[in-house]
């Protein structure tokens, strides 16, 4: 099985170096292709999104919840399909792609002041390494499932300068480090961390097992911004907003909230981005509670 899984990365890596070859749009029809079977065959992702769509927009109709787990799905095909793109593509086709339509001014700040970016699963977010590719940039890293995709992983992430740090001790004490000297730490704040490192807070009207860690990095010289880069016609919107004062609020649960608020607030741009097969709600949906919700994921 091990076996299996490095030939499985091997392959991946070279459809991604393929893929780096291809025009953007082109990339992108292969990654809708994908996306399209995906609903099709009612795989895993499909099932997980149909009941995190169901659970969150119980207001839309059943049939604008099939079309929007149909898109979700192709969009994130369409992720896989850039994943050349944003590993291998060149300088120039990045400048020519990525425009930040908002926010650029939270990216000047003093040599003293660190920044914490919050990047949801929404869009494109390894385009955000070009973004901050200006600053001194820490990101915490989870090993792959598949074994052999590590270290092509770490060179993709790291291409504009960024140093991939352990997602333990050591490289919380990186991630500290980074901040006290005023550079930046990007953070997907949408995993589902373990129960012991999260607290229960609203988004989409469900609670969800919320990180802490967020809370625990900010101090008063630390600011932090949301930032996502959604996918366009030509290339990347980038979009970056300063949060509300109340994710520095002393209960951590509130501090939670705040965060989610902000995550909601950026996927409403777009709710087919937003990366539904995700298992964020795991530890919170139950079992056919009074008011008939779904089954636990």
């Amino acid at each position: 099985m091990h076996i299996l899984k490095r030939a499985l990365a091997r392959c991946l890596i070279a459809g991604f170096r393929v893929m780096a070859c291809l025009p953007l749009r082109a990339a992108r029809a292969v990654g809708t292709v994908i996306g399209a079977l995906t609903w099709k065959l009612k795989t895993r992702s499909a099932r997980i999104t149909a009941i995190n769509v169901d659970a969150c927009f119980p207001h839309l109709s059943p049939a604008q919840r099939e079309t929007l787990c149909r898109r979700s799905l192709i969009e994130t095909g369409r992720l896989v399909g850039e994943m050349g793109f944003a590993w291998y593509g060149k300088p120039e086709a990045f400048a020519r792609r990525v425009r930040i339509i908002e926010g650029a001014e939270l990216l000047v700040r003093s040599a003293e002041t660190g920044l914490l970016a919050l990047m949801p699963h929404f869009g494109n977010w390894e385009i955000l390494a070009y973004v901050f590719r200006k600053s001194r940039v820490t990101g915490l890293y989870a090993p792959p499932r598949i074994p052999g995709l590590d270290a092509e992983t770490i060179r993709g992430r790291g291409r504009w300068g960024a140093t991939m740090v352990p997602a333990d001790l050591s490289g919380l004490r990186e991630v500290k480090r980074t901040l006290k000297e005023g550079g930046l730490v990007g953070i997907l704040p949408d995993q589902t961390p373990p129960p012991e490192a999260g607290v229960r807070a609203p988004i989409f009207g469900r609670q969800a097992i919320t990180m802490t860690l967020v809370h625990r990095l900010l101090d008063e010289e630390t600011r932090a911004i949301l930032a996502t880069a959604q996918r366009t016609r030509h290339g990347f919107d980038v979009r970056m907003s300063l949060l509300d004062d109340r994710i520095r609020d002393p209960d951590v649960v509130v501090s939670a909230t705040a965060m989610n608020a902000a995550i909601e607030a950026a996927v409403a741009h777009e709710p087919a981005q937003y990366q539904w097969e995700y298992n964020r709600f795991r530890f919170a949906l139950r079992r056919k509670d009074e008011d008939g919700d779904h089954k636990a994921l």
